[in-house]
C-alpha cells in the first residue's frame, strides 16, 4: 500500500490562532489534523475551511484550511507540530517554533565558515548560561565536536527550549522563515578569496579525505561549494535563488542582497573585527567582556601565486557582492565612535 502524500503548511499565528492548510495529494475530501503544543496533543481539527490562496494551485477544492486556538504562555518559546491525523505526517514547516512577542528576541547567529565565527561564538556564549544556548558546548562535544543538525533543536527538553536565548552554528538563514517568533539575526562576512583560502587550509588540516591531497587538488575538488558560499547561505523566502549562485555565475541580485541584509540586526566583517563586535554587542544589548579573536591564520606559501590568482578570479562575483556588504556595514554602523 502506497504511502499517502501529504501537502500543506503552517501559515501564520495571530490572535492566539495558528492557521494553515492540509490535504492528501489528489484527494478532494477534507482531512483532519492534530496539533501538538510542546509535545502534548491538543486535539484533532477539521481542515475544511476555504483558503483563497489555494486557488492558484489549481486544486479541485480550496477547502483545506485549518484554524486552531492556542493558549500559549506569552514571552515563551513553544514547539508546535501539526500533522495529518491518519498518517501522522507533519505538514511542511512543522514542527516549528512559536513565540508571542518575546521581550528578549531569540538571537540567531549564522556562522559562515572561516569568517571569525568561532571568535564571535565564544563572545556570545559568555553572555548566557549554557542551558540558554543551542548548541552549547556539551551539545557540540556530544556530536564529535561538530555543530549538530539544526533540526535537533526540536528534540530538546521542553523546559530548555522555552528558555533559549541564543542559537549559533552553520545554519541557514532560510530556517528563520520557518519559525513564528521574533529574532535578532547576526552574521560575519569576509573578503571572499581570503575566506576560500582559509577554508582550504581548514579542509587540509581537518578533513581526513583531504589530508592526502595537495592544496590545488582540494580547491579543484571543492570549488563548487567554496566559491560564492557567502551569497548562497543567504537564501531566504525573498531571495529564493541565492543558492543557485555558483562559481560559474556572472551576476547576483543586488537589491535582494541589500534587502536580505536589512533582516539582520547587525553583521560584521572580519577586516574590521573590533568595530563589528562593537556594533553587534550594541544591537543585541550585550556586553562582551573582552575581544576574542581565535583561529587566526595567514595565507602562507602553501598557495602558489598562480593558485591565488585563480581563486581571486573565481571569486570576482562574490567580491563585487562583498563590496556592497562592506559599504552597507560602514553605512549602518557609522554612528559608532572610531
Amino acid at each position: 500500500m502506497s504511502k499517502k502524500q501529504i501537502e500543506g503548511r503552517i501559515g501564520q499565528f495571530s490572535d492566539n490562532k495558528i492557521r494553515g492548510w492540509c490535504r492528501i495529494q489528489g484527494i478532494i475530501d477534507s482531512v483532519k489534523v492534530e496539533c501538538l503544543l510542546d509535545n502534548q496533543i491538543l486535539g484533532d481539527y477539521s481542515a475544511d475551511q476555504p483558503r483563497i490562496n489555494l486557488a492558484k494551485k489549481e486544486f479541485n477544492s480550496i477547502n483545506h484550511g485549518f484554524s486552531i486556538d492556542l493558549n500559549v504562555t506569552p514571552n515563551t518559546i513553544h514547539k508546535i507540530d501539526v500533522r495529518e491525523l491518519s498518517s501522522k505526517q507533519s505538514v511542511a514547516n512543522s514542527p516549528t517554533l512559536l513565540g508571542e512577542e518575546l521581550s528578549k528576541p531569540l538571537i540567531y547567529f549564522i556562522h559562515i565558515p572561516k569568517t571569525a565565527g568561532t571568535s564571535l561564538r565564544f563572545m556570545l556564549d559568555s553572555c548566557f548560561d549554557q542551558e540558554q544556548i543551542f548548541p552549547n558546548m556539551l551539545d557540540i562535544k556530544s556530536n564529535a565536536g561538530l555543530y549538530p543538525d539544526i533540526d535537533d533543536i526540536y528534540e530538546l527538553p521542553i523546559n530548555r527550549l522555552k528558555g533559549l536565548r541564543l542559537i549559533n552554528g552553520h545554519y541557514p538563514l532560510a530556517m528563520t522563515d520557518k519559525w513564528l517568533l521574533n529574532m535578532k539575526l547576526i552574521t560575519f562576512f569576509r573578503r571572499p578569496a581570503d575566506r576560500v583560502m582559509s577554508h582550504i587550509k581548514h579542509l587540509k588540516k581537518n578533513d581526513t579525505n583531504c589530508r592526502h591531497l595537495t592544496i590545488e587538488e582540494i580547491y579543484v575538488k571543492h570549488k563548487s561549494s567554496l566559491v560564492n558560499l557567502q551569497l548562497r547561505i543567504l537564501k531566504n523566502k525573498a531571495y529564493k535563488n541565492a543558492h543557485t549562485v555558483d562559481f560559474q555565475s556572472t551576476k547576483f541580485n543586488e537589491s535582494k542582497l541589500i534587502s536580505t541584509l536589512d533582516r539582520f540586526a547587525a553583521f560584521g566583517i572580519v577586516e574590521d573585527f573590533e568595530r563589528s563586535t562593537q556594533w553587534i554587542s550594541e544591537e543585541l544589548g550585550l556586553s562582551f567582556k573582552k575581544m576574542i579573536l581565535t583561529n587566526q591564520s595567514n595565507i602562507d606559501n602553501a598557495f602558489t601565486e598562480d593558485l591565488k590568482s585563480k581563486i581571486e578570479h573565481d571569486c570576482r562575483l562574490e567580491e563585487a557582492a562583498y563590496e556592497i556588504i562592506k559599504s552597507e556595514f560602514y553605512r549602518r554602523s557609522n554612528h559608532l565612535k572610531n
